[in-house]
């Protein structure tokens, strides 16, 4: 389970930072609609996590994440 974990993680990584870069390569003539697609969605992402702790009453992966990258 861990392993797969890691995979679709470094999956995810890999889209996100090619996105990132084509962006940043393309900025002065460039779209960032596709960039500000990826992020909201991740930003929406995460209150499925808050949703799942709730229903769930216990500990849900990127939760944790989530509220440490809130406090920074």
């Amino acid at each position: 389970m861990t392993s797969q974990l890691s995979i679709n993680a470094a999956w995810i990584l890999l889209i996100i930072s090619f996105i990132t870069l084509m962006t940043a390569y393309h900025l002065p003539e460039g779209n960032v609609l596709l960039f500000t697609a990826v992020l909201n969605i991740f930003f929406l992402q995460s209150f499925s996590h808050i949703g799942q702790t709730v229903i769930f009453k216990g500990y849900t992966p990127g939760r944790v994440f989530f509220s440490t990258a809130a406090q920074l």
